[in-house]
């Protein structure tokens, strides 16, 4: 059986709970299987620390032996419960004909590049980690490859890695993923799916505000509430309504304020403090051009964070 496989960077460390050494994930690409595995827990002969994590159990040596040695990762605290992991092992299985064997690995090394991409997109919503700035408009280029891939087939070995820049930056962690929320990420980028969008503004919000982006914190956290409350908006009257009725609903509740207030009205679950804290803020922001101080937008993010909800995170 042909195989692409080999070590994956993390765009930057991802923290997971301590459950999930070792852990091995199933997830498909382009309609072939794959397995992930993450970084285990040493010492071995050749490492001497029990804090540092060693290569996944899945690993090929032939491989690894091939690439040059690199950290995996790092045990944090201890009795925090969680790990920082640097790099992961993938593994896809390749049905292919001989001779388009080597063609299709190179596809399959590229197209992990965009599958970790929407995996990232999950996991920074579900956790609150930032782990790179893939097209956001503040960001530094880095332009380590992504991985070091090779197709194993038979005894033979070819280096099918596809090199290009990763977007990158270091931030404070939120949330450690969990072996479901792992698996959950893996699996909806499989599928080719996103975050909602509410939750992708929002997880702009958040980043920003870490930056001290203090202005776009405070507009990606009113574009997060207004596109989250107009989805709740039209859930809630399309039992008993049609839809040019709710358009035209809308159409009449075209501000941010206006259209929480009609949230209110229909009975939606609101901070109290939504008006103030989140909806003024903005409306200087964007009409007047202030630039609010730190307290204002943290803040606001805290109340959009309130209106968004963790339950949107499709947990």
């Amino acid at each position: 059986m042909a195989v692409v496989e080999g070590r994956f960077e993390f765009p930057e460390r991802i923290f997971f709970l301590g459950s999930c050494l070792g852990m091995e994930a199933a997830f498909e690409l382009d309609g072939q299987e794959g397995v992930i595995g993450l970084p285990s827990a040493g010492p071995t002969p050749d490492n001497d620390s029990e804090r540092d994590l060693i290569a996944p159990p899945l690993a090929d040596p032939n491989v690894l032996a091939a690439i040059p040695q690199l950290s995996w990762g790092y045990i944090g605290d201890p009795k925090e419960g969680h790990f920082a992991a640097e790099r992961c092992y993938v593994r896809v299985k390749v049905e292919s004909a001989a001779d388009e064997l080597e063609e299709k690995s190179k596809r399959l090394a590229y197209l992990i590049r965009f599958w970790f991409y929407r995996t990232v997109d999950w996991i920074e919503v579900l956790t609150g980690q930032d782990l790179y700035e893939h097209e956001r408009p503040y960001n530094e280029r880095d332009n380590r490859p992504y991985g070091s891939l090779y197709l194993h087939d038979g005894d033979n070995y070819t280096d099918v890695t596809h090199r290009d820049g990763m977007w990158m930056s270091p931030w404070p962690v939120d949330e450690s993923l969990t072996p479901e929320r792992w698996r959950f990420s893996l699996k909806k980028a499989s599928e080719h799916e996103r975050p909602p969008l509410e939750l992708l503004v929002m997880r702009d919000a958040n980043q920003a505000l870490m930056r001290e982006h203090f202005r776009k914190a405070v507009v990606d956290a009113g574009s997060a509430v207004e596109i989250a409350l107009t989805r709740r908006i039209r859930e809630k009257l399309a039992t008993k309504n049609e839809a040019h009725v709710i358009e035209e609903l809308l159409r009449s509740h075209p501000t941010l304020g206006r259209r929480l207030g009609l949230a209110r009205k229909l009975g939606l679950d609101l901070p109290e403090d939504a008006h103030e804290e989140l909806v003024e803020p903005r409306n200087r922001t964007v009409h007047r051009g202030e630039t609010p101080d730190s307290l204002t937008a943290m803040a606001a993010v805290h109340v959009a964070g309130d209106v968004v909800g963790k339950k949107e995170r499709g947990e």
